[in-house]
């Protein structure tokens, strides 16, 4: 077998398992703990104000922003409100459209537990479809500028890969003299 075809069989090995990596892993994942369940219990009659909450989680490979939008226009005079749980952060508070409102930003494998306020006014007594989304964005790099050995950890395995690259290259230039072949 040639070295041709070993390094083509290699290649197509890596191509398959980067495939099958990104199929079990994509890029932009969210995942919610309310699964096609309301977030907010059913609302009595005498209710005003409905408080209901929500756990989101980022189980991509990129991190992403997270949106909310209403399903169906809410009533006149119906509120909402949406805290973040771990650090009592007002992420939102007024009419809520039928357009997404940005929320925050989780990173992979973060988490979040949003608390959900509705406030109505009396006798009404709707609970609203809420529509979560992720909009993927650019990684941060974040750490780098935070811990400077992160920036020199990055460059040393840069440097490193290009070190490889180069003896490679020098071997294969030496074993083409060898055998009689040139390389440009």
């Amino acid at each position: 077998m040639t070295y041709g075809k070993v390094a083509a069989a290699l290649l197509l090995l890596f191509a398959l398992a980067g495939l099958l990596f990104l199929y079990s892993h994509p890029f932009v994942s969210m995942t919610n703990d309310h699964q096609g369940r309301s977030a907010f219990p059913t609302p009595g009659p005498a209710d005003s104000r409905i408080v209901g909450g929500v756990r989101l989680g980022n189980a991509g490979l990129l991190p992403y922003m997270y949106q909310v939008h209403v399903q169906d226009p809410l009533p006149p005079g119906t509120t909402l409100q949406v805290v973040r749980m771990e650090d009592g952060a007002l992420l939102f508070s007024g009419r809520l459209a039928q357009t997404s409102v940005g929320l925050g930003r989780l990173e992979p494998s973060q988490r979040v537990t949003l608390k959900l306020v509705l406030t109505e006014p009396p006798g009404s007594r709707y609970a609203p479809t809420l529509v979560w989304s992720a909009r993927a964005v650019a990684p941060d790099f974040g750490a780098v500028a935070v811990w400077p050995p992160a920036a020199w950890i990055a460059i040393g395995g840069l440097v490193g890969l290009d070190l490889l690259l180069v003896v490679a290259w020098a071997r294969e230039v030496r074993r083409g003299r060898l055998l009689g072949v040139r390389f440009p």
